[in-house]
């Protein structure tokens, strides 16, 4: 178009360079009294004004240029001839140069105004036209994902109040499946949120083709978890264990393996759950409930999970106060000596009576105090206590407390073990540390060179439940340990399995090479301390000897 109008303007302005042309040659052909000079000349005037108004910059050049080429030659004719007839067309001349030059200077001026004009125009069409996408995009951010273009949780809750308020189809029941994506968190900070965000779409499309039409919305519900709105909730349960399946695979991108682990967590709306709000609630704690639990199949939200995280919660809350309130006691259960069946020590095990709660069993309480910090401030108590109640018993018998991994990591672990056993006047050698496998699966160095500056005090360093999870010869070699403690799963199953009673044999071996005393607990009968002191080992704890009791009635023991 730019081209055509060019070559357009350009052949305009040569027709009228054609036709001024002609016109002076027509002028020159007549006589000075011919009665068409005047006309002709006008003619010359009114095709120099056409082309400055209608040839744009060049066109006033040429009839600038022209009619002062004619002015000059008439005038110079008249000064060498004398002729006095060109005095009209001289003035003529004169007259178009300065018309023209005018029409020049204020098409100038009249021109760039329009393109101001013009300019303005295009500029306010552009800003519109920003504005207006712009406010696409904020619609579209409003209830979408920016990273990952899926649904966000403002356009979930919306759909499903749609669903509980009666808006859409009655097609029975709907539910709702969050899936939570495990290490996303990992993954974004080792190899860059870019490439979590295509993880995320990766996994996305897998889920796709598996949605029919009973899924009315696939969202990313938080930055880790996706949500599935089901119209059917029976479609729900049919589709959940397919799409845990496809999302569990191994992800590839750039060449690089992923693997990503699932937890998933749901709830149906049989019309007494409540609103929308209540609805997403249930399904989060369910999905809570499964990422907690570690539970590989979904958790339809039901009154077991809400008792569960009530519990939960109600435990937390409790721990605040538990050891300000004097809650907390000790309990020992006795280890002996398998050639002599005297009791050597005992284990340091917690209890707590709560005033709210009642008895509380460690296996729910130790977890959450470890996951909440309660354990910092509760092991230094065990020790201090252990360390009081063991400086008490017989001079040859030791005292064993369980150490956590946040307790280990504490800067002041080793000097609060100093000065437990300052306080209670304890021999270091009669206190031992029992610590499990899981410490050392993150950084083994690091825990390593923790147990050797501990050791400088001269306790003792004891591995438990060896063989109940992540166990490795490489534990045993390169830590500083004193003594082996066997998982009570061996125990147990040691009376008639005989390759328990294999592994039970070599693992003594290798013991005895290295120097290390070990201990079985979870003996419960008489044939299981027999076989368990054939194999060679050294000390037993279990019921056989003694429940765990207190420190008063451990001491009878000794009259007894």
């Amino acid at each position: 178009m730019i081209k055509v109008a060019a070559v357009s303007g350009k052949m305009r302005l040569a027709a009228y360079l054609a036709l001024f042309v002609a016109s002076v040659a027509m002028q020159g052909g007549l006589s000075s009294a011919s009665p068409y000079t005047g006309v002709v000349a006008q003619f010359q005037v009114v095709i120099s004004v056409l082309i400055t108004l209608l040839c744009s910059f060049w066109g006033f050049v040429v009839s600038f240029a022209a009619n002062a080429c004619l002015f000059v030659f008439l005038i110079t004719r008249y000064f060498m001839l004398g002729d006095q007839n060109v005095l009209p067309g001289v003035v003529i001349c004169a007259s178009t140069v300065l018309v023209t030059a005018i029409i020049g200077k204020y098409k100038k001026v009249v021109g760039t105004q329009k393109d101001a004009i013009l300019d303005g125009r295009l500029s306010l069409e552009r800003k519109c036209a920003e504005a207006q996408a712009a406010e696409e995009r904020a619609a579209f951010l409003a209830t979408h994902d920016e990273a990952t273009g899926l649904a966000n949780e403002r356009n979930l809750r919306n759909r499903l109040a749609g669903y509980v308020s009666g808006q859409a189809l009655e097609t029975g029941p709907c539910g709702v499946l969050l899936v939570k994506v495990e290490n996303m968190r990992h993954i974004s900070l080792v190899l860059g949120s870019r490439f979590a965000v295509a993880v995320l779409q990766a996994l996305s499309k897998r889920i796709e083709p598996l949605l029919g039409q009973d899924v009315c919305l696939l969202s990313l519900f938080r930055h880790d978890t996706f949500a599935m709105l089901f119209a059917d909730a029976v479609a729900m349960h049919k589709m959940s264990s397919d799409i845990l399946g496809v999302l569990q695979a191994n992800v590839v991108i750039k060449d690089v393996n992923v693997k990503v682990g699932v937890h998933a967590g749901a709830v149906v709306d049989d019309g007494r759950t409540g609103n929308a709000e209540q609805i997403m609630q249930c399904a989060e704690l369910a999905l809570l409930y499964a990422v907690r639990t570690r539970c590989a199949e979904v958790v339809v939200y039901d009154e077991s999970v809400a008792r569960a995280e009530k519990r939960r919660v109600e435990i937390i809350a409790a721990l605040d106060g538990a050891l300000a309130n004097n809650e907390f006691s000790l309990v020992y259960q006795p280890q002996v000596d398998v050639l002599t069946g005297a009791i050597k020590g005992a284990e340091a095990l917690l209890r707590w009576n709560s005033r709210n709660l009642g008895s509380v069993s460690p296996g729910e309480f130790i977890p959450l105090a470890e996951e909440t910090q309660h354990i910092a401030t509760v092991g230094r108590w065990i020790l201090d206590q252990a360390c009081k109640d063991a400086s008490q018993w017989p001079e040859q018998w030791t005292v064993s407390v369980n150490i956590s991994t946040v307790q280990l990591l504490n800067d002041d672990f080793k000097s609060h073990i100093s000065g437990a056993l300052s306080r209670a006047n304890l021999d270091p050698q009669r206190l031992k540390l029992e610590i499990t496998e899981s410490i050392m699966i993150d950084d083994m160095e690091f825990v390593n060179s923790l147990l050797s500056d501990v050791k400088k005090l001269m306790v003792r360093v004891v591995l438990d439940d060896f063989g109940s999870g992540f166990s490795s010869l490489s534990y045993i070699k390169n830590i500083h340990l004193d003594e082996l403690k066997i998982d009570k799963t061996f125990t147990q199953s040691v009376s008639g399995d005989k390759r328990s009673q294999g592994v039970l044999k070599a693992i003594v071996r290798l013991a005895d090479e290295l120097g290390l005393t070990i201990t079985a607990e979870g003996v419960e009968t008489q044939c299981q301390a027999e076989l368990l002191a054939n194999l060679g080992f050294h000390r037993l704890q279990g019921f056989l000897y003694g429940r765990p009791m207190h420190t008063v009635e451990l001491l009878k023991l000794v009259v007894q």
